[in-house]
């Protein structure tokens, strides 16, 4: 199993997790920042993100790439509950 999947399983195990939510985007003009700041790559339409309590959104392998380094918002360092 690969880092990326190892770091969902611990976040999603079997609970709702309020600090983290996998969301499809549909119709991008909902979401205020339409670009992943980890990546600076614009979201797409049908994609699955993450958005975490702090209202920010990444992309799922951006996000959780960073949450192996430390647990906070990567935007506004709030910190997040991930296990």
């Amino acid at each position: 199993m690969n880092a990326l999947n190892r770091i969902k399983e611990y976040c999603f195990r079997g609970k709702n997790n309020p600090d983290i939510q996998e969301c499809m985007i549909e119709g991008i003009s909902g979401i205020s920042d339409k670009i992943c700041i980890i990546c600076l790559d614009n979201f797409k339409d049908g994609e699955t993100i993450i958005r975490v309590k702090c209202n920010h959104y990444y992309h799922t392998q951006c996000i959780y790439n960073w949450f192996e380094k430390q647990p906070t918002c990567p935007l506004c360092d709030e910190i997040l509950k991930i296990s």
